[in-house]
């Protein structure tokens, strides 16, 4: 199925529960939980914890899909609940901050992990020295650069899907990622 297919299936599944059909928001819980979970695990490396909050980021998207523009994709917009939800989560156990009070270029603010120690990468991979300082450096590198890693090489989004998703422009995304990818490259250095 295209992703025009699938948006379009995604809208018809909104417009049911609009409409007062709210056993229909499962579908959509189904065939984004696994994604969902997913990222939740690139910000919080700790499966339960990710669990929990896809969890929690479907229920706040349910709660305002009234207010949802069936003009919009349906998944950048549960995207942006879900990060908020993780960073929040994140916020309120001291594990994040935000590193400047003023937004990026791009508009908007940047966090950094606090205590990296707390943030472990067995959760997702644990065997291979190699592994281990992948996941040292990624936890290393700011939220933003995770975040644009995550999508495109974890998530295997197009850079279109990642430009919806973040709502930045397509050429943002590609200096994000390069730059995001030469910083992770530069963490990795002293290790190869």
């Amino acid at each position: 199925m295209g992703t025009d297919a699938a948006d379009a299936s995604d809208i018809r599944v909104i417009r049911e529960v609009q409409a007062g059909r709210r056993e229909a928001f499962e579908s959509l819980v189904r065939k984004y939980m696994r994604r969902a979970h997913g990222i939740a695990m690139q910000f919080v490396q700790n499966s339960e914890d990710a669990l929990d909050l896809s969890q929690d980021a479907f229920l706040k998207s349910f709660k305002a899909i009234g207010r949802f523009d069936t003009n919009q994709r349906f998944f950048p917009w549960f995207y942006r609940i879900l990060k908020n939800t993780c960073l929040t989560f994140l916020k309120r156990r001291g594990l994040v901050r935000r590193l400047s009070l003023s937004a990026t270029p791009d508009g908007e603010p940047d966090y950094e992990l606090v205590d990296d120690a707390a943030v472990q990468p067995s959760a997702v991979l644990s065997s291979g020295e190699l592994r281990e300082q992948f996941w040292q450096g990624y936890e290393k590198l700011a939220m933003k650069d995770r975040e644009i890693i995550a999508l495109r090489h974890f998530q295997e989004m197009s850079y279109q899907e990642i430009a919806d998703t973040l709502e930045i422009p397509i050429g943002t995304v590609m200096s994000r990622l390069f730059h995001a990818r030469r910083r992770l490259k530069e963490r990795l250095e002293p290790h190869l």
